[in-house]
């Protein structure tokens, strides 16, 4: 048995206006919990989790960003080497989707390589609105997956962190190698020493 193993790692930060769900919707991905009012996040919050993909297990290195207008100078330090990004907006909220491109340019002016956009339309379970149509016609016309998501549903949220993990890991050489101790077991041998 090998005595270390490689894990695929990807930094993916979540972005969107303020009170568009993305703290709620890391929360329901991470520890499977959605709570009705949620504090807006202040400067930026991390998590990780392993997900099971077709390739094997990638480890998703999640950074919850403030949305807040006066926040957005600090964005591009979470920004800062990502692999993917998820920009939020609310099904709810027209301006927040208005925002979308300001969060795409925003990664393209910090990042000088290819930051895969995943972009996520939330809070479906409100009812879907004449925004959804416009979501996913802008979408197609910018080549960019769209999801539709409820920080209240855990399947639309495993769905949407599952993809991303699955597209990402589909991609050669977008990686980071992190690796892990196995501890050996008690039946190796261990090596003599000359």
């Amino acid at each position: 048995m090998d005595a270390f193993r490689a894990d695929k790692a990807v930094k993916l930060v979540m972005l969107g206006d303020s009170s568009v769900g993305k703290t709620s919707i890391v929360m329901q991905f991470y520890r499977n919990v959605f709570h009705e009012e949620c504090e807006s996040t202040v400067g930026g919050n991390y998590i990780t989790k392993t997900i099971t993909t077709q390739n094997g297990p990638v480890t998703l290195n999640v950074w919850d960003t403030a949305g807040q207008e006066r926040f957005r100078g600090i964005v591009p330090m979470y920004t800062r080497g990502s692999q993917a990004a998820i920009i939020v907006f609310s099904l709810q909220d027209e301006s927040s989707f208005q925002s979308v491109e300001q969060w795409i340019d925003l990664i393209q002016k910090t990042e000088s390589y290819r930051c895969k956009i995943y972009i996520a339309a939330n809070k479906i379970d409100l009812g879907q609105t004449h925004l959804l149509n416009e979501a996913k016609t802008w979408a197609s016309k910018n080549k960019l997956p769209l999801f539709t998501t409820s920080a209240k549903d855990q399947a639309s949220v495993i769905n949407l962190f599952q993809n991303i993990a699955q597209d990402i890991g589909d991609l050669s050489g977008t990686f980071q190698k992190t690796t892990s101790l196995i501890p050996p077991s008690k039946n190796d041998k261990k090596p003599n020493c000359c």
